[in-house]
């Protein structure tokens, strides 16, 4: 017998590429892929918001940050213009999926 498995809101996000060892000045490659995923851990397809990266530095040093914003599309999305400039030793990364205000 078939059946649908219906997709809940989204609860949370997972990274589907995720950043490797990046040098200052040039995109992250390869880029990061983040899916928007249900509380069953299914991808939303109906979530086509915005991914917004943020950095946090784990030690005292000056960084900017562009390309740090992309559309998504059917619960996937990525950065392909992720770029880190100024001195960045550590950083975290942060991803947001949807609107920030």
């Amino acid at each position: 017998q078939d059946f649908s498995v219906l997709t809940g809101p989204v609860a949370s996000g997972r990274m589907v590429t995720q950043p490797s060892n990046v040098q200052v000045g040039m995109d992250v490659t390869p880029p990061i892929s983040v899916e928007a995923l249900d509380l069953g851990m299914n991808r939303v397809t109906s979530f086509n918001d915005t991914l917004t990266a943020v950095l946090l530095p784990l030690s005292a040093f000056s960084f900017t940050l562009s390309g740090a914003s992309s559309a998504s599309s059917a619960g996937l999305g990525s950065l392909p213009s992720l770029q880190i400039s100024g001195q960045a030793l550590h950083l975290m990364l942060s991803i947001t999926l949807g609107s920030t205000g």
